[in-house]
């Protein structure tokens, strides 16, 4: 990565060529949005992540994002 790629979006894209509708789900899942300002909503979603996704190539280690850390990285500012 060069030094005027720094910090910046890897892609930019307009709301217009964004998909509107969500992708189709296998049969008995589905789609729901977090409110990760609720606590218990906020848990969830850590458990979830730490518990099933979070794990290193060599299963060595998982990784423990902590719920303000979570928070932190999907909840832009304003």
């Amino acid at each position: 990565m060069t030094d005027d790629q720094k910090d910046k979006p890897i892609e930019v894209k307009s709301l217009k060529e964004v998909q509107a509708d969500p992708l189709a789900l296998p049969e008995g899942f589905n789609w729901c949005n977090l409110n990760l300002r609720d606590d218990n909503q906020a848990l969830e979603l850590y458990f979830l992540l730490t518990q099933n996704y979070v794990e290193d190539d060599d299963a060595m280690f998982r990784f423990d994002y902590s719920v303000p850390f979570l928070r932190w990285a999907l909840l832009p500012p304003n």
